[in-house]
């Protein structure tokens, strides 16, 4: 399966393609009802969502969660199996076209990690991390002031149960053991914008004209 999703049109609407090999359903958030029946998901003025390499899109089983950005920072929860959708609003940095939510991922459908920041101002720390408990209904901010900066990507450890993650901005590897609460950079490397974890031990990173492979212990 493979997701697919749009850029907001001029009426602020957004479509979320859901790619299969037999199959090509279009989840359009602008016209598909949330679990309350009389509303509908509207997009706000400036708000959209950023590539992350496709990491602001997260899966499990039916259910997709996507970050949104910019103006406003929210995140979408949506099933294709019910064709239901809510939005959630997040405590995420946001205002700002370079503001937001970039890059998520989740431990099957409860705990859930947000990543991001404003990519205009990289050593910025603040409000650009956090985790849900409960699918992302509510973000906890985490680490506020006392991570590395601005973050394109962040993947939870395979088998960690949500425990361990690994993040990567344009200045910095950094890795939490603790689901996200605190954050140590273990690598200055830049210019990395995505990574990937290959096994328990094996992370690889991509960016700028290179792909570098991490050994972790």
């Amino acid at each position: 399966m493979g997701l697919a999703l749009s850029d907001p049109d001029k009426d602020h609407h957004m479509r979320l393609e859901m790619l299969l090999m037999s199959a090509r359903q279009i989840y359009d958030f602008n016209e598909t009802k949330t679990k309350d029946k009389n509303k509908f998901i509207k997009f706000n003025e400036g708000e959209a969502a950023f590539a992350a390499s496709n990491t602001n899109i997260a899966t499990y089983k039916t259910k997709f969660w996507v970050a949104t950005g910019g103006k406003v920072s929210r995140i979408i929860k949506g099933d294709f199996g019910s064709l239901e959708s809510d939005v959630y609003n997040t405590p995420f940095i946001q205002g700002e076209s370079s503001q937001g939510i970039y890059s998520i991922d989740f431990y099957e459908d409860k705990f859930g990690i947000a990543v991001g920041g404003d990519y205009t101002k990289p050593e910025a720390n603040v409000n650009n991390i956090a985790t849900t408990n409960d699918g992302g209904k509510t973000w906890q901010i985490r680490a506020s002031g006392k991570n590395a900066g601005y973050t394109t990507c962040v993947k939870i450890k395979p088998g960690s149960k949500g425990k361990e993650m690994i993040s990567v901005g344009d200045k910095h590897i950094s890795y939490s053991s603790d689901f996200g609460k605190t954050w140590t950079k273990i690598s200055d490397e830049k210019n990395l914008y995505v990574c990937k974890w290959v096994d328990q031990h094996t992370v690889v990173f991509a960016g700028k004209d290179r792909i570098v492979k991490m050994k972790i212990k």
